[in-house]
């Protein structure tokens, strides 16, 4: 049965004053009394090795348990882009036996390198999530803070999700100035927005289309404001303070496994050292205000 604090704390307790004592204390016990307190020693470290052993299986199942959510997003954006990508193809290959003209070779090459930027970019998040989640959740050596535009940043963000957002006709606006600059991470800054975006898309605007999401930013005394707004469906008193609780969702019986809320506020105060916080009317949608620091 797993430990709880205080019992592992006194476990630990223990093993220090043992500690001690067979460190000064030799000489005045004798080989029986040893014996005992080596195997009491031996005994408590295999409890806190068994202890440690259970709380790193639980958090390696957390970690994998987040980290399928969050690929959930990019490989089903590759899949649909490649679908669609091979489907062009053949009706390409089609158009080729029987006279192809201009305008249909250069739709086709349009169309073409759009997706292949929208594979590339979803398929690079893959990756960055696997990296950052095979450190447990810690930053890596090779993860460092990068002088992000924002107005670009939005636009390759909604770039990348191009086929979600497009699937139901929704809109997405930008209000921030192009010469406003944050300095952060970037995978984990993408993180936090995708989230938001995909919440919006799956929940905010279930069963409707149309829906607008507007993302407007200011430049504060040492910090970013970012503001994200959508007009949805809206989020109800009794559920608005729980909704940042890990696998909270009232949308369970739809699959929502209640993860991507709770993915955002942990990386904004943890990973980036920020605050989010959240209000919404039903009916009217929901904004989150977001503070980063920029430094």
């Amino acid at each position: 049965m797993p430990k709880d604090s205080k019992e592992l704390n006194n476990l630990w307790l223990e093993l220090s004053q043992l500690t001690e004592s067979l460190s000064h204390e030799t000489q005045d016990k004798n080989q029986e009394e040893l014996q005992q307190l080596f195997e009491r020693q031996n005994q408590i470290i295999f409890e806190l090795k068994e202890a440690f052993d259970q709380s790193q299986a639980a958090n390696y199942e957390n970690l994998i348990g987040e980290l399928a959510h969050e690929l959930n997003t990019p490989i089903g954006i590759c899949i649909s882009v490649s679908s669609v990508l091979s489907s062009d193809a053949k009706a390409l290959e089609d158009q080729f036996n029987n006279g192809i003209k201009r305008s249909e070779l250069d739709q086709f090459i349009h169309k073409n390198s759009d997706g292949i930027r929208i594979l590339t970019f979803n398929l690079q998040r893959a990756k960055n999530l696997i990296k950052n989640y095979c450190f447990l959740g810690e930053k890596s050596a090779t993860d460092f803070k990068e002088k992000v535009n924002l107005q670009e940043f939005f636009r390759e963000i909604c770039e990348s999700l191009k086929p979600k957002i497009k699937q139901n006709d929704h809109v997405i606006k930008i209000s921030c100035s192009d010469k406003l600059s944050l300095n952060t991470y970037f995978d984990y800054l993408s993180q936090v927005m995708v989230n938001l975006i995909m919440n919006s898309i799956k929940h905010g605007f279930h069963d409707k289309s149309h829906g607008l999401i507007e993302i407007n930013c200011q430049q504060q005394e040492g910090y970013i404001s970012i503001e994200f707004k959508d007009n949805g469906v809206g989020i109800t008193e009794d559920i608005l303070p729980n909704i940042f609780a890990k696998n909270f969702t009232h949308s369970q019986a739809a699959g929502g496994k209640g993860l991507g809320l709770h993915i955002v506020k942990k990386i904004i105060e943890s990973d980036l050292g920020g605050s989010v916080d959240v209000k919404s009317s039903v009916g009217k949608g929901t904004i989150f205000n977001m503070k980063l620091p920029n430094s």
